[in-house]
């Protein structure tokens, strides 16, 4: 007997659409997921909190290769690095020390440099869930730079010493807190007033670096040149010094691929990374200390070198492909999920970029001089935040 006074079933509709925010939230967390289901089957299977069994078998064999081939494009990058210039035509006795020495360090130096700025971009960009989010974007880089001048400025000494380390750190790490804190409505960070607010501090950071500055030539303590203005790749810097920056960011980046799995799964909504077990605040806490002591080594070693930070993530997740995301990478027997990936390709492609630009500069002479490095990644740079702003998603 059929009841005319219940309704008859509908057929479910087509999904609504989604809104260009959630979309591009959907595309972010993609990855997320995947890495929270592949560690519950995980758990499931071994139990010994290892990417083994189901998702292993999701490896993709592009990360591996695409690793090898950043790693094989910074090597040949080093080595042009170090042949280009002059003096090297007839290969005398002393051109081998002068690779081995001045030019080696120099090598060195870039690729530190480079690298370490790679790797604040992909920080940077899953702490803020923004992928135009980079240390010069953002203001951390002239936060830095302001630290190393005002200190200098205090103190009366010549910036760029070995003890720069410390106010360039302080000064990146202070830029981060004060952009959290301006960028945030309602408890949340707005991503459009991010971009705004950490443009704003860069260039009033900047303004203030061009003061200081001017105070440090009329003290005879700063010669004006482009380490100071757009950042350059210096020689002579002690090997003490580069063995320092380099153990610094060799320490950030430990800390980074040691939470690389916290921040799989802070890409999720706060609640439900929360909700499996991610100390958010503990972790941002120490993406903000890591970014900034890269960035800090950064300018101490180079000044401050624009764009790397933003060119080196997206450089790396194009070369990745888009489904990296999803996948794992195994590495010394351990298993590394898609953040651990994108931080180790990143550097290696920041690396590679900024030795790669300072071989070219250095290979160019021009009629005012040698162009300082800063310049080039300028250039390369400028067009790819523009590519970027404009294939972001626009609200309705």
């Amino acid at each position: 007997m059929i009841d005319r006074h219940r309704p008859a079933a509908q057929e479910p509709g087509p999904p609504a659409p989604r809104a260009p925010a959630q979309q591009a939230r959907a595309r972010w967390c993609s990855g997320a997921r995947a890495v929270r289901m592949g560690a519950s089957g995980v758990r499931a299977v071994g139990g010994d909190g290892e990417w083994t069994g189901r998702y292993a078998r999701a490896v993709s064999p592009r990360g591996r290769i695409t690793l090898h081939g950043l790693a094989l494009a910074l090597g040949a990058a080093l080595v042009w690095q170090m042949l280009v210039g002059g003096g090297a035509g007839g290969l005398p006795h002393d051109v081998w020390q002068q690779v081995l020495g001045r030019r080696a360090d120099r090598a060195v130096t870039s690729a530190l440099v480079g690298g370490s700025l790679g790797a604040a971009g992909v920080i940077l960009q899953a702490m803020l869930r923004n992928p135009l989010a980079s240390p010069d974007v953002l203001g951390p880089s002239a936060g830095a730079s302001l630290g190393v001048l005002v200190s200098a400025l205090v103190f009366g000494v010549a910036p760029g010493a070995w003890w720069s380390a410390g106010p360039a750190t302080a000064g990146a790490v202070l830029t981060l807190g004060l952009l959290l804190l301006l960028a945030q409505r309602r408890g949340r960070i707005d991503p459009a007033g991010l971009i705004l607010v950490g443009v704003t501090i860069s260039v009033m950071a900047g303004a203030l670096c061009a003061a200081a500055q001017q105070a440090l030539a009329a003290r005879g303590l700063l010669t004006p040149g482009p380490w100071a203005v757009v950042g350059s790749i210096r020689d002579g810097l002690p090997r003490w010094m580069i063995a320092a920056g380099a153990a610094s960011s060799a320490a950030c980046l430990a800390v980074a691929l040691a939470t690389a799995r916290w921040a799989d799964t802070a890409a999720l909504p706060e609640d439900e990374a929360r909700a499996a077990g991610v100390p958010i605040g503990l972790l941002r806490g120490g993406q903000v200390v890591s970014a900034g002591l890269l960035t800090g080594t950064a300018v101490v070693l180079a000044g401050p070198i624009g764009f790397v930070g933003l060119v080196g993530p997206h450089a790396a997740r194009l070369a990745l492909g888009p489904g990296y995301g999803r996948h794992a990478l195994a590495l010394s027997g351990r298993w590394l999920g898609p953040h651990a990936v994108h931080l180790i390709a990143s550097t290696l492609a920041g690396g590679a970029l900024v030795a790669a630009a300072d071989a070219a500069v250095r290979a160019v002479q021009t009629p005012g001089g040698r162009l300082p490095v800063g310049v080039l990644t300028a250039i390369i740079g400028g067009p790819v935040l523009v590519a970027l702003v404009r294939s972001q998603p626009r609200a309705a």
